[in-house]
């Protein structure tokens, strides 16, 4: 008698899953023009793909200023919405300041993270920079009397307007000016900008 045996091997394929993904339409940069309106206005619809599901969701803001300065990330509050979906579309939608770039800021990072259930990590960064910034200083001219001044010269950072022009453009920054009106006594002093600024001078007789 002659037996047959059929030996069946079962062999166990795990599945690979792919790394989780954050993506976008469009630039993942941005320079700012503060002198348009609406340009400082950053809006991403973000998709986020995670095969093994989403396990958690970072988004992160990140201030660099010159002389290389590592920033401390502030964290971006982006709900739970995500917690175990595969494919999560988040909108993102940030408005930024000129007083958000004073202070030597160079640029602005948005950066986002997931991580899917099997610690795989997935990053996707927005850059913001700015035009150069620029500031209106106007002046006030008055004499002891509070009258106002119309045509006294004034010399702000080196640059001399035209007699009874009193506004200046003006990149951030600590700047020395010096009023003058014949019969009158110079008046002299310094402003740090930071933002846009009204300063009124006394001229004296």
């Amino acid at each position: 008698m002659s037996f047959i045996i059929t030996i069946v091997i079962f062999v166990s394929c795990g599945k690979d899953y792919a790394d989780p993904t954050i993506t976008w339409e469009g630039p993942t940069e941005k320079v700012i023009d503060f002198n348009v309106e609406g340009d400082n206005i950053i809006n991403l619809d973000i998709i986020i793909n995670a095969e093994a599901k989403i396990d958690d969701f970072r988004a992160w803001k990140l201030t660099y200023k010159e002389g290389g300065v590592i920033p401390i990330p502030e964290s971006i509050s982006v709900g739970k919405d995500w917690k175990d979906l595969e494919t999560y579309n988040y909108k993102f939608e940030q408005t930024l300041q000129k007083t958000d770039f004073q202070d030597n800021v160079i640029r602005i990072e948005f950066k986002f993270e997931v991580k899917d259930k099997l610690e795989m990590w997935g990053y996707q960064t927005f850059t913001v920079t700015t035009e150069s910034a620029t500031y209106t200083v106007t002046f006030n001219i008055i004499d002891g009397m509070d009258n106002s001044i119309d045509d006294a010269i004034v010399t702000f950072n080196g640059i001399e307007n035209a007699a009874g022009n009193y506004v200046f453009n003006i990149e951030a920054g600590t700047y020395n000016y010096i009023v003058q009106k014949p019969g009158y006594i110079d008046a002299t002093g310094t402003i740090e900008v930071t933002g846009d600024v009204n300063k009124t001078v006394v001229l004296n007789q």
